[in-house]
């Protein structure tokens, strides 16, 4: 759910960008509509900001946290899941050209251990971790720029005398 709330945050903070861009400043209620536009864009960079570092913590905890799964079918299910060679035999589930049909009295993809899963899911979580780090300083210079665009449209002198 957060990497749905993460990519919708960035999609609006874009749209919101764009229309900043496009929109110029003729006179005080064009300013007005501007800064509001600019306070709305770094809110959603704060939103953004949070459901990334929350991706970023709950990554990183769960890569450590792992240390051994609970039974043989959780090891089977995680396995048959994210397999995406076809190298697992008896998956109920499965997107490759079985031949042999799903049977319920033997193991689940028995050619998968436990190591290799654990293995496989330790990397998919440090790679979600990194991902969570590089689109975080992004937001991080993304809202830098808002708060100077505020600095510098709030400042910007419209009435002369």
């Amino acid at each position: 759910m957060c990497y749905i709330c993460t990519g919708g945050a960035f999609a609006i903070s874009a749209l919101l960008g764009w229309f900043m861009s496009a929109k110029t400043v003729y006179n005080t209620r064009d300013k007005t509509r501007k800064l509001v536009v600019i306070c709305v864009f770094i809110a959603m960079m704060c939103l953004t900001i949070m459901s990334i570092a929350s991706i970023f913590s709950a990554s990183i905890i769960f890569s450590i946290r792992i240390v051994k799964l609970i039974n043989d079918k959780d090891r089977g299910d995680l396995a048959c899941f994210i397999d995406s060679a076809c190298s697992c035999s008896n998956c109920n589930v499965t997107f490759c050209n079985a031949t042999t049909p799903f049977d319920p009295k033997q193991r689940l993809c028995p050619e998968w251990m436990s190591d290799d899963v654990l293995s496989v899911m330790r990397t998919q979580l440090k790679q979600s971790a990194s991902i969570a780090c590089i689109f975080l300083i992004y937001a991080l210079g993304a809202i830098r720029f808002g708060f100077n665009l505020f600095n510098h449209v709030k400042r910007y002198e419209i009435d002369y005398v």
